[in-house]
This record gives structure tokens, C-alpha cells and sequence, in this order.
């Protein structure tokens, strides 16, 4: 039984051409109308068809992935999060989220991007999707993302004063506060 050869798209035409000059049995992609498709899907078109597949590119046979670092983002409302963004390895272009942020916490569609300032408290862990443009490619992973709610401090922790006399103790505060209680009263 002959070998049969199915070429990748990347491939020069002068290759194909010598080995038909040669007398191999030998199909391109773009002759089988696949020439958008990715290594993977041209790897089972060539398996289908019975051919080896002939390419000069191994980076789709790769499962892409994506990971954050670190892969928990944690904050306190009010004050901007330190930026995360995926590291990765294939070729993303689009990016998805579940849930949704919190309010003032957003997502780069484009690059997979974590950013801004949140405004409330919460706590959740989130699936992210990334994707090719053709959606050829896709990978997940997670994130927990946690934000305290606000923090107020008081310098210094012990205070001192007579009976009877006023004390004026003004607390430095991280995030914001709509309003708040001392208790005891």
C-alpha cells in the first residue's frame, strides 16, 4: 500500500509539487476546502481520509491553556485591585466571565484582563472561557476573587481620656463608607 499525504496549508507548494513529481499520492488543504482549519481538525480530516498529515506547525496540537497568577485576586472596597491578567500559551482572543463582577471590578474581552476598584464587599469563584476567533480553540479556569468590605483604624488603638471631657478621634478609613456605628454608645 502507497503512502497518501494530506499537506498543511503552511506548507510551500514547491514541496507538494516535488513529491507528486516523484509519483506520491498527495492532497493539500486548500484542494479539500480546509485551508482555515486548524492542525488538530486538518490531523483528523488527514486520519478520516487515510493520509498522513504533512505540517511545518505543532503548536495546535498543544492544548492551549491560560492561567492567573496569582489565581485569587483579594482586595478591600473602595481601593483599586492590583491587575491580573492570563498568561498563556496558544492563541487567545477572546474572553468570557461567570459570573459577573462585582460593581467597579471589569473584564477585557479582548485579553482576559482583571481590573478597576470594587465598590462592595463579596466573595465568588469565577469560570473564565477563552477562545480563537474562529472558536477553534478553547480552554477554562477558575478565580476567586474575594473583597473585604472597608477598614477603619484607629490610631491610637487605646485611647485615654477624663470624664466629662470631649475627645476628638478621627479614624483613617480604607474603601468607602456610607455610614457606620460605634458601639458601645
Amino acid at each position: 500500500m502507497a503512502l497518501a499525504y494530506y499537506m498543511d496549508v503552511h506548507l510551500a507548494a514547491a514541496v507538494t509539487d516535488a513529491l507528486r513529481r516523484l509519483g506520491f499520492d498527495v492532497i493539500t488543504s486548500q484542494e479539500d476546502g480546509t485551508r482555515r482549519a486548524t492542525d488538530s481538525a486538518l490531523l483528523s480530516r488527514a486520519t478520516e481520509l487515510s493520509r498522513i498529515l504533512v505540517t511545518d506547525s505543532v503548536f495546535d496540537f498543544n492544548s492551549p491553556t491560560f492561567s492567573y497568577s496569582p489565581s485569587s485576586i483579594t482586595g478591600n472596597a473602595g481601593f483599586p485591585i492590583s491587575p491580573n491578567s492570563p498568561i498563556q500559551s496558544g492563541e487567545f482572543t477572546r474572553f468570557s466571565i461567570q459570573p459577573s463582577l462585582p460593581s467597579g471590578l471589569f473584564f477585557n474581552t479582548n485579553t482576559g484582563g482583571i481590573y478597576g476598584t470594587p465598590e462592595i464587599a463579596s466573595s465568588a469563584n469565577y469560570k473564565i472561557t477563552g477562545s480563537d476567533s474562529q472558536e477553534n480553540i478553547s480552554a477554562t479556569n477558575q478565580i476567586s476573587i474575594t473583597i473585604q468590605p472597608p477598614l477603619i483604624v484607629y490610631t491610637p488603638s487605646a485611647i485615654q481620656g477624663t470624664v466629662g471631657t470631649s475627645l476628638s478621634i478621627v479614624p483613617t478609613i480604607n474603601g468607602l463608607i456610607s455610614s457606620y456605628t460605634i458601639s458601645p454608645q
